[in-house]
């Protein structure tokens, strides 16, 4: 997202010189591109519209660019239509439905957000941005250059009015934060420069040093906060963990009740690892990827932190049993069951699932969606 985004920017750019047709148009094949990585590549597209609205005065060819850039994002935006029908509308339900359900206006959230820029803009540029006002928006107007002002200020505004109650992450901005210092080029001299410089690779040089410490010191500096050090230990010595989970895993299908933690499992030991469970809205890649139905009848072993989450799945099982695995200083959960029971486990975790994730408003069309066919009948046991 990152380089096509910025690609697409470049090419904008480009096409402020002498409105060319071809460099608009190209400016929206690549923001196209960007999209494909993550939907919030089209606020840059708002960034586009924005700046010429507001800052271009040249006649019908700026608004003649927009539409340009609109038709080279169309393809993009066509497959990603299609596919999403074809596939439950997982990404619209995600970012404008499930991910947003809780939003509740915050100043925690706000505050946060607003630390965040003032640690990744630093407090010199935004001295200096904040200082000049007049030269900032003369800089926008008469140099080229002021365009990327834009293209960094409209995301990023845009995600202050999501900070008011939801938390922003620090790489929802990454793709925008170049933009910022292409143009400090024009609006800053020579000795800002250098102050920002300065002031930069030294504050990288301390985030550096305490990044390392941290690493270091990890996991046994976090002794003193069980839940932590657990989740220390699951991430930093999963191999381990895999191999001490060998003696009572024989041919089960291993599963764990976390989409993050299955996903860190599947990476160590080259496997898929499925979860089961309601989850949350994030990760629910694994309803994409694993077929419950062809799992009837068959054995599975739970992974778990957490002795309760483990015991709760043991209704879904003809027999189980709960094992408790000492591991690096702490405890793991394991439920090793057999005569997995599909259909009620259908019937009361998929059933919430479907309701709860993939409620689809009635304004879009009904297309495919894998949710709707694993109501049907269990797979036959091979």
């Amino acid at each position: 997202m990152i380089f096509w985004s910025f690609v697409s920017a470049w090419c904008f750019y480009r096409a402020q010189r002498r409105d060319q047709p071809l460099w608009y148009f190209l400016a929206g094949i690549f923001l196209g591109l960007a999209f494909f990585s993550k939907f919030f590549a089209g606020l840059l597209g708002l960034a586009y519209v924005a700046y010429l609205l507001l800052f271009v005065r040249r006649g019908w060819r700026p608004y003649l660019g927009i539409l340009l850039i609109v038709l080279g994002t169309l393809p993009f935006i066509g497959l990603n239509l299609y596919w999403n029908y074809t596939h439950c509308w997982d990404n619209y339900l995600f970012n404008l439905q499930n991910r947003t359900s809780d939003f509740r206006f915050s100043l925690i959230t706000l505050g946060k957000y607003l630390l965040l820029l003032l640690v990744v803009v630093t407090p010199p540029v935004l001295f200096y941005l904040w200082r000049s006002p007049a030269k900032f928006i003369k800089t926008i107007k008469e140099d080229g250059k002021g365009l990327f002002l834009v293209l960094f200020l409209v995301p990023i505004l845009l995600f202050l009015l999501i900070a008011l109650g939801k938390t922003v992450g620090g790489h929802w901005i990454l793709s925008f934060y170049p933009f910022l210092f292409v143009a400090l080029a024009a609006f800053l001299n020579y000795g800002q420069l250098r102050v920002c410089f300065h002031f930069m690779w030294g504050s990288s040089l301390i985030f550096l040093i305490a990044f390392i410490v941290l690493i270091l010191a990890i996991p046994n500096a976090f002794k003193h906060n069980p839940e932590t050090y657990q989740d220390l230990i699951f991430a930093t010595r999963t191999s381990a963990l895999l191999e001490a989970i060998k003696p009572f895993q024989f041919n089960f299908q291993l599963a764990t009740t976390s989409y993050s933690q299955s996903s860190v499992l599947a990476y160590w030991s080259k496997k898929p690892v499925m979860v089961l469970g309601l989850g949350s809205h994030h990760g629910r890649q694994d309803d994409m990827l694993t077929d419950l139905r062809k799992l009837h009848r068959q054995p599975i072993m739970i992974i778990s932190q957490d002795a309760e989450d483990v015991q709760n799945h043991a209704k879904y099982f003809g027999s189980y049993e709960h094992i408790i695995l000492p591991f690096e200083g702490t405890q793991f959960h394991l439920g090793v069951g057999t005569e997995f029971n599909y259909p009620l486990y259908r019937d009361t975790i998929l059933v919430n699932i479907r309701q709860q994730y993939y409620a689809m408003p009635s304004w879009l069309p009904k297309g495919q969606c894998y949710m709707d066919d694993r109501y049907g009948a269990v797979a036959a046991k091979p």
